[in-house]
């Protein structure tokens, strides 16, 4: 049987013991599916992976992006940029999250096309308020 699926994106098994579309306008209300585009729309304009890693989770090191040998991003920000020509290394986590959009961690030039990075507005006290 077909995965259910809510504005385009597979829900899990336990998913059909509520009504996700009366969850999803009770959240978002009543332009949820205006809502959901636009975050759609917007998700290859993220910041940063959201990517946390496990014990032995794979990840990609490159010594002319990462800022220093603890730096690595996701294999999907990796194969989403370009290090071509870079020094790399294939890695086992033992923990973290990608680095992938987090300019202290990893150069602007080897961010992914779906995470534009954080500015300084956003990693600043400026962005409490």
């Amino acid at each position: 049987a077909a995965a259910a699926q809510l504005h385009g994106v597979a829900q899990p098994p336990w998913a059909s013991m509520f009504d996700a579309a009366a969850w999803s306008e009770r959240l978002l209300g009543p332009a949820h599916d205006e809502v959901w585009e636009q975050l759609k729309a917007e998700g290859a304009a993220a910041a940063c992976c959201p990517v946390q890693w496990k014990d032995n989770d794979i990840a990609f090191h490159c010594a002319e992006c990462g800022v220093d040998r603890t730096c690595a991003v996701c294999p999907q920000c990796f194969f989403g940029a370009d290090h071509e020509g870079h020094t790399l290394r294939l890695i086992r986590t033992t923990n973290g999250c990608c680095d992938c959009g987090d300019p202290s961690s990893w150069k602007p030039d080897g961010f992914c096309r779906r995470h534009r990075g954080i500015t300084g507005k956003e990693d600043s006290e400026l962005a409490l308020d």
